[in-house]
């Protein structure tokens, strides 16, 4: 949370998403090309990129999109979606 308030939740995102999808060509390559090691390094990155930016951040957004009489019911239909 700390995170999030002091370095923005779209500069986050961004930053992030971008980190994802870089590991992600890395993961494909390591796999294409049977580098073990380097694929593990590639998840390993890939995943601590998704704890924070895709894996929070949404989770803490989605309450904040409506107003508070509609807030439960729209944040369930969220959540069945995400």
């Amino acid at each position: 949370m700390y995170l999030i308030d002091t370095a923005g939740r779209k500069k986050l995102m961004a930053v992030g998403s971008g980190l994802m999808v870089l590991f992600a060509l890395g993961i494909s390559f390591s796999y294409a090309n049977n580098y073990q090691l380097r694929m593990l390094i590639f998840v390993m990155c890939f995943t601590s990129c998704f704890a924070f930016s895709m894996g929070p951040i949404p989770w803490i957004m989605i309450p904040e999109l409506f107003p508070t009489y509609l807030r439960g019911r729209a944040t369930g239909i969220c959540t069945v979606f995400l």
